[in-house]
């Protein structure tokens, strides 16, 4: 009990890691020659209703978080408050006409997706837990 107390309380590299399956830049262009949004879409390969595919799990928008390095992003995530680091085995970058995240909430509503965890890691001592 004492160990777990001085864990909790001792100052670390506290970062909510995440593994996924893929890791895609898309980018969003509703009128040609128009500015494009861009956005960070994390997929997991996971079943549904008896259904295994490729689902969104989270996303942030593309300024707000770098280019994957080697499959890792490290990023101060604004939206919840904590230091992150995704780990994806594969990195993509798309282009199209409509919002490829949006697109996906008809097929699996936010609120069944496996998102990135909302607590972090210290000493491999999780803190919250993976929202599913």
């Amino acid at each position: 009990m004492l160990w777990f107390l001085l864990l909790w309380f001792v100052p670390g590299d506290r970062v909510a890691v995440d593994h996924v399956d893929v890791c895609e830049l898309n980018h969003v262009v509703l009128v040609p020659g128009a500015p494009h949004n861009a956005y960070w879409v994390w997929w997991r390969l996971h079943e549904v209703d008896g259904h295994t595919d490729y689902y969104v799990a989270d996303w942030r928008i593309e300024s707000d978080v770098p280019a994957p390095i080697e499959g890792v992003q490290e990023f101060w995530d604004s939206r919840s408050k904590l230091m992150r680091r995704v780990i994806s085995q594969v990195q993509e970058e798309t282009w199209s006409t409509f919002d490829r995240e949006a697109h996906d909430r008809r097929r699996l509503p936010v609120e069944r997706r496996q998102r990135l965890r909302d607590g972090w890691l210290l000493g491999g001592i999780s803190k919250g837990s993976a929202r599913q």
